[in-house]
């Protein structure tokens, strides 16, 4: 059992708190969905104009750095929202166990104590690497996470191979003099 925080305050001081954290908590959880969607639409542009270069794929490097650099921008604005997230979470849990809520026999936290309730329940949730990734429990960090290390690593890797397939090419004199290029047309297909 938690200690209760000694928080002396009269019931609408106490009101006028929690407001003010659930305002701050629900700003920066909808500014970190808003970013993040942002985010996928800016990727799905970028990689929108990587397929405008169907006739020359080599060329396309630039956008697809373009894409690791935001990538890598856009998770650590994630970062900090996610920061900012928590200190509000942890401003509502402490007001939770200020109040005179008994937990439940077995150690769970009342109901009405949602922050609480939610940490106590996703701690026993399965989660990977300790369990199948099929029937693993996801965070959004987790989801959010795995798709800016896909696009920001996935699309450098590709700009250093396109890199250097141009590099290659320019110094095949076979292709200099067909004037040959890398193009998706071109890639071997299964």
């Amino acid at each position: 059992m938690r200690e209760k925080d000694t928080i002396k305050m009269n019931s609408n001081e106490r009101t006028e708190l929690r407001q003010y954290a659930w305002a701050y908590f629900d700003r920066h959880a909808e500014q970190r969905l808003k970013t993040f969607n942002f985010y996928l639409v800016l990727a799905g542009a970028v990689i929108a104009g990587v397929m405008t270069f169907k006739n020359d794929f080599a060329q396309a490097w630039p956008l697809l750095f373009l894409l690791a650099f935001v990538s890598f921008v856009f998770w650590k604005l994630d970062c900090r929202n996610r920061v900012l997230t928590k200190h509000s979470e942890e401003a509502l849990k402490t007001l939770e166990d200020a109040m005179d809520l008994a937990d439940e026999c077995d150690g769970v936290p009342h109901r009405c104590k949602l922050f609480r309730r939610e940490e106590y329940e996703s701690s026993k949730s399965l989660r990977y690497p300790g369990t199948p990734l099929a029937s693993a429990a996801f965070s959004y960090t987790h989801c959010f996470n795995s798709l800016f290390i896909l696009f920001g690593f996935g699309s450098a890797i590709l700009a250093c191979g396109l890199i250097l397939a141009n590099l290659r090419s320019e110094n095949d004199p076979e292709k200099k003099s067909t004037g040959a290029a890398v193009s998706i047309n071109a890639l071997p297909s299964d």
